[in-house]
């Protein structure tokens, strides 16, 4: 198991940088890579890298050019300073997220106190419709007490309708209204 030198979690083969020359093990990502071109990167190149603290110079030895390693890794500095950045970058985006997230929270507040205040309006017009529905009931039934519909009855030949109708309600003690 490789343990990744940026966040100290594991590194599988195939998503990790390996620095074989100084044994640094890291994620792509930390070394600015997409996964995309990561994957096509050719193996022989992965092999070729190293980490910023190995530097390729030209020097001259024996009146010929060679290119040669100069290994910088115990300048301990460049690396804690990169790390400072690293933890100052990761730091603003952590306090960018922060902010965000204090925006939807109060948001999502706004949003429930105005679902809470629909609420309680909507609940007090159903009550209030309850009630106008109960007088309408209550009036609806006091207009057809006294009441009486006489409907489908056949008339017959010289009959008077009326005149039979004002001897029922004589009968029952009430005035007629014919409509």
């Amino acid at each position: 198991m490789l343990v990744c030198t940026v966040c100290n979690d594991e590194t599988y083969d195939n998503e990790d940088i390996k620095y074989k020359k100084c044994k640094i093990f890291l994620h792509f990502t930390y070394d600015g890579f997409r996964e995309t071109n990561f994957r096509k990167t050719s193996a022989a190149n992965k092999e070729k890298w190293c980490c910023e603290n190995y530097k390729y110079s030209i020097s001259e030895l024996s009146n010929k050019n060679k290119l040669t390693l100069v290994k910088d890794c115990s300048n301990s500095d460049k690396l804690l300073v990169d790390l400072k950045n690293w933890f100052n970058f990761m730091s603003g985006q952590f306090d960018d997220h922060t902010m965000q997230l204090r925006g939807k929270i109060k948001s999502i507040k706004y949003v429930r106190n105005e679902n809470k205040k629909l609420k309680e309006q909507n609940q007090k017009l159903q009550n209030e419709m309850s009630v106008v529905n109960n007088k309408i009931n209550f009036i609806e039934q006091k207009l057809i007490e006294n009441h009486i519909e006489t409907v489908g009855i056949l008339e017959q030949k010289n009959e008077d309708c009326i005149k039979i109708l004002e001897a029922i309600s004589k009968t029952l003690g009430g005035p007629v209204f014919v409509e």
